[in-house]
């Protein structure tokens, strides 16, 4: 049975976790915990769907995405909080690990 993991993206600090190992068929999901919205989010190319709707609002969850039949390896990813007037956080990094 596929399982499911919530990556969270949190004010500071690297994405929880930063690198997710997991296998084809598991569903994943991205919450934004950083205070601000997510802009920009390049999907890692193990998971389908391949689009994101943006932006992501602080406090929102993404759909599900299921990593794809086949995929094996180290697949990376990235996003960028947008912060208003503050400092940007970004780019942030994250690694799905499909074994």
């Amino acid at each position: 049975m596929p399982n499911e993991y919530t990556i969270k993206i949190p004010a500071n600090g690297p994405l929880d976790p930063e690198t997710l190992h997991c296998s084809p068929g598991d569903k994943i999901i991205w919450k934004n915990e950083s205070g601000d919205d997510v802009t920009e989010f390049t999907l890692p190319t193990c998971v389908s769907p391949p689009r994101i709707k943006l932006p992501l609002k602080n406090g929102d969850e993404t759909g599900d995405f299921t990593v794809n039949k086949g995929s094996k390896g180290r697949y990376g990813y990235s996003l960028f909080v947008d912060t208003l007037m503050k400092k940007p956080i970004g780019p942030r990094n994250g690694t799905i690990d499909v074994s």
